[in-house]
C-alpha cells in the first residue's frame, strides 16, 4: 500500500468531485431556504396588511 500513487491520485479526485458537489448542493440549498423565508415573510405580511385593511372597512378599529 505505501507509494501506491495511483490509488491516491484516484481517491484524491473522487473526493474533489465530491466535495465540489457537496458544495454546490449547499449553495443551492442554503439560497432556497432563504428564497423561502422571504416568501412567506411577505405573504405574512400580505395577509396581515389585508386583515387591517378589511378591519378599517368594516368600521373597527381601534
Amino acid at each position: 500500500m505505501v507509494g501506491d500513487t495511483s490509488g491516491a491520485r484516484s481517491y484524491a479526485s473522487t473526493a474533489k468531485c465530491l466535495n465540489i458537489w457537496a458544495l454546490c448542493l449547499g449553495l443551492l440549498l442554503n439560497a432556497g431556504l432563504i428564497a423561502l423565508v422571504v416568501y412567506m415573510g411577505l405573504a405574512a405580511y400580505t395577509a396581515v396588511q389585508a386583515t387591517i385593511q378589511s378591519t378599517i372597512q368594516e368600521g373597527g378599529g381601534y
